[in-house]
């Protein structure tokens, strides 16, 4: 799906839930491109498909970054670097099972990617990130947030690391000026998405 000139949103369907599906971000600033998550494992094919499909060339990928550690993000991205050496992977410097390139922090912005701002997010991981890009006033909210049935929803208390900690972080991100939302495993919401934030935890 195509958010807008420069964002991709891409849909994976589940190897291990067939009913399910990912949200892969594709995000490219002039000659970069970077792709956020990397779905299950094993789904590197479905990635090149769902790149194809959006008339995108992984060839020219640059850059994967990690919001957080969970299976189903981490996913692909051992195959990606390995079939595509050059590309180099960014994620929280705390949170990966393997060596990064480059660690990012809570308000870095993301190398290349001058409009693309890291919130440190913890909660569902110790370490979860989102990324926040201000002149669209979209929250790329990895697993902070879920989409059901078009609405807005938390996540599931019980998959989360630290519930408490993961409630300050979804007020947090209830401050920004936010009108599109994309989830990880719920899809893109568009709409008064910081008020639908607020009125989950208040």
């Amino acid at each position: 799906m195509k958010v807008n000139a420069n964002i991709y949103m891409l849909k994976i369907p589940s190897k291990v839930q067939p009913d399910k599906f990912t949200h892969p971000v594709v995000i490219i600033n002039k000659d970069k491109m970077l792709l956020v998550d990397s779905a299950y494992p094993g789904e590197l094919e479905s990635i090149k498909n769902a790149f194809y499909d959006e008339g995108l060339d992984i060839n020219n990928l640059n850059y994967i970054l990690l919001t957080h550690k969970g299976f189903d993000n981490l996913g692909c991205t051992k195959d990606i670097i390995k079939t595509f050496p050059n590309v180099k992977v960014m994620a929280n410097c705390d949170d990966s099972k393997f060596s990064i390139d480059i660690k990012l922090n809570n308000n870095d912005f993301t190398p290349d990617f001058e409009n693309i701002k890291v919130i440190s997010t913890p909660g569902h991981t110790p370490n979860h990130i989102s990324l926040y890009l201000k002149d669209q006033e979209l929250l790329v909210a990895g697993n902070l947030l879920d989409i059901q049935l078009n609405l807005l929803s938390l996540m599931d208390k019980g998959l989360n690391a630290d519930n408490k900690a993961y409630i300050n972080s979804v007020k947090k991100v209830s401050k920004l000026s936010i009108s599109k939302v994309i989830s990880y495993h719920g899809g893109m919401l568009e709409g008064t998405i910081s008020q639908g934030i607020k009125c989950l935890v208040n």
